[in-house]
């Protein structure tokens, strides 16, 4: 349910030359679902388990997370999963995902088509912006989302009455 119905033209309309797309969760329904699409070599369609979580987001420099509009993401943990392993995080407007990142400083939230490409352009041809905001971005995660102590902090104060 999470891929939008129109994914792989998607990807495939940013543009970039010598790209890799990887996915996880791959499925014979995911894969029956876009069987109209033909996948080249530049594909990585990966099966459920096919390799650990942690070493799928390490694989990748942006995290491109275009939901489809079946799916309302209620939280977010991939994206600050891949926040915390320094994938830049590109996501759609309309979730929760402006309380994870700060727009141009720790990820990228777009409205439409063009702001996507846009951003995935100027990240896939100015590396040492891609390393800025994926620095800031793991930063941001750890210090603020993932701070075990705040996090302590804040369930207290919830529980004090």
């Amino acid at each position: 349910m999470k891929y939008p119905l129109n994914f792989p033209v998607f990807y495939e309309e940013l543009g970039l030359p010598e790209v890799r797309y990887r996915v996880m969760a791959w499925s014979p329904e995911v894969a029956k679902q876009y069987r109209w699409h033909r996948f080249g070599p530049e594909w990585d369609l990966l099966p459920a388990q096919k390799e650990p979580a942690l070493e799928f987001l390490y694989s990748l420099d942006v995290f491109l997370y275009p939901l489809g509009h079946r799916v309302k993401e209620s939280w977010g943990r991939a994206v600050v999963e891949a926040m915390l392993t320094g994938a830049v995080p590109v996501v759609p407007a309309g979730h929760q995902f402006h309380k994870l990142l700060v727009h141009g400083e720790s990820g990228f939230i777009c409205r439409e088509y063009r702001e996507w490409k846009a951003t995935v352009r100027e990240l896939y041809e100015n590396y040492p912006y891609r390393q800025k905001i994926s620095r800031q971005g793991a930063a941001s995660a750890r210090e603020q989302l993932c701070h075990p102590e705040a996090h302590r902090r804040k369930w207290i104060e919830a529980l004090s009455f």
